[in-house]
C-alpha cells in the first residue's frame, strides 16, 4: 500500500480484507428510545382513562340491567344494548379511555400502564355506590387503599426500564392462543354457577383480554410513528380490533349478573397479570437490576392484586325492590 501523507485522509486499500460491517438488529428485535416508562405524562394519562373506564363501566352496567338476560347463552341481547341511551353514552366515554390508554402506552411501558389501570376498581367503588346503588363494605375500602399505596411503590422503586417495540410473529401467535385457552376454560368453569362466579369468570376474559391488547398495541403505535401504511398492513392492528370486541363483550356479560364490583376486580387482576407477563417475555420489559429495589416492586404489586381479589371474592347482597324502583332495572 503505498505511502499515506500527513493530514490525507485514510483509505482502505482496494484489495486485502475489509473491515466487518455493522450488522443492524431485526426490526422486531430493535430496542426503542422511547422517553422513560415511568414518566409521570404516561402515568397521568393512564389515571385519565382509568378514570374514564370506571364511569363507562357503570353506565354500562345500568344499560345492562334494562336488557333482559345479558349473557352468552342469548346473542340477542347484545345488539338490544344499542337501543339503549345510557348503554351509548357508556361506549362513547369507553372511546375516551381507549385514547388516553393509547397515549399512555406509547409513552410508558406496558406493564406500568396496565398495572395503573388498576386504579379503575378504585374508581368504580364510590361510581357505583352513587349510579347503580352497589355496597361497598370496609373491608373493601381499606382493600382499595392497598391498591394505592402499592401502586405508588410499584412505580417508584421498581424504576422501570424500557424494552424492545415487538416480537416475533410466532411469539404473538402463541401468546394469543394461551391466552384463549386460559379465557376459555374460566368461563366452561364457571358455567352454571353462581353470579359472583360468573361476573368474575366474564370479568377475567375482559381483563386478559385487555392485557393481552394492550402488550399488542405497542409495536402498533409504534409503526403509528413511521407511517399509517405500516401500521395499516400489520395484522396485529385488527387482532387488536377483534381483541376490544370480545373484551367488551364479555364485560356486559359480567356485569349483567349484578356483580359490578366481582367483574372490575377479576379484570383489574387479570389485565396487569397478563400485561407484566407478556411484557417481560414478547417485549423484553423488566423492573430495576437493583435487588431490592427489585423484591420491594414485586412485592407491592402482589399487595396490589391481593387487595384487587379481595374485592372480587367479597359478597354483596342483591339490591332491594326499592333500590330498584330508584332508577335501576334488576339485573339477569
Amino acid at each position: 500500500m503505498a505511502p499515506r501523507l500527513r493530514g490525507a485522509p485514510l483509505e482502505w486499500p482496494a484489495t486485502g480484507p475489509r473491515p466487518p460491517a455493522h450488522r443492524q438488529p431485526a426490526p422486531h428485535l430493535a430496542h426503542t428510545a422511547s422517553p422513560r416508562p415511568g414518566a409521570p405524562i404516561s402515568i397521568v394519562f393512564a389515571l385519565i382513562s382509568s378514570l374514564a373506564f370506571a364511569m363507562s363501566t357503570v353506565l354500562q352496567q345500568r344499560g345492562t340491567f334494562q336488557v333482559p338476560d345479558v349473557s352468552l347463552r342469548n346473542p340477542r341481547s347484545l345488539p338490544a344494548l344499542f337501543t339503549r341511551p345510557v348503554w351509548l353514552i357508556a361506549l362513547g366515554v369507553m372511546l375516551v379511555g381507549w385514547v388516553f390508554q393509547a397515549l399512555a402506552l406509547d409513552r410508558g411501558r406496558v406493564s406500568v400502564v396496565q398495572v395503573f389501570l388498576t386504579m379503575t376498581l378504585v374508581f368504580v367503588l364510590p361510581l357505583g355506590v352513587w349510579m347503580t346503588h352497589q355496597r361497598v363494605s370496609v373491608r373493601e375500602i381499606i382493600a382499595a387503599v392497598a391498591i394505592v399505596a402499592g401502586l405508588s411503590i410499584f412505580t417508584v422503586v421498581g424504576d422501570p426500564a424500557t424494552g424492545r417495540s415487538n416480537a416475533p410473529s410466532a411469539a404473538w401467535f402463541l401468546a394469543t392462543a394461551v391466552v384463549a385457552f386460559v379465557c376459555a376454560a374460566a368461563i366452561m368453569y364457571s358455567d352454571g354457577g353462581s353470579p359472583a362466579l360468573r361476573a368474575s369468570a366474564n370479568g377475567m376474559v375482559s381483563g386478559a383480554t385487555a392485557g393481552l391488547l394492550a402488550v399488542m398495541s405497542k409495536p402498533v403505535l409504534s409503526e403509528l410513528h413511521t407511517g399509517i401504511t405500516a401500521a395499516l398492513t400489520d395484522p396485529k392492528l385488527y387482532l387488536v380490533a377483534v381483541l376490544a370486541v370480545v373484551g367488551v363483550i364479555f364485560q356486559q356479560f359480567g356485569l349483567a349478573t349484578g356483580k359490578l364490583a366481582n367483574t372490575v376486580a377479576s379484570g383489574s387482576v387479570a389485565s396487569p397479570v397478563v400485561a407484566v407477563v407478556l411484557g417481560a417475555i414478547l417485549l423484553q420489559e423488566h423492573l430495576s437490576s437493583v435487588h431490592w429495589r427489585w423484591i420491594v416492586a414485586v412485592a407491592a404489586l402482589a399487595v396490589t392484586m391481593i387487595a384487587a381479589v379481595v374485592i372480587a371474592t367479597t359478597a354483596h347482597p342483591d339490591l332491594t325492590p326499592q333500590e330498584l324502583e330508584d332508577g335501576v332495572a334488576e339485573p339477569a
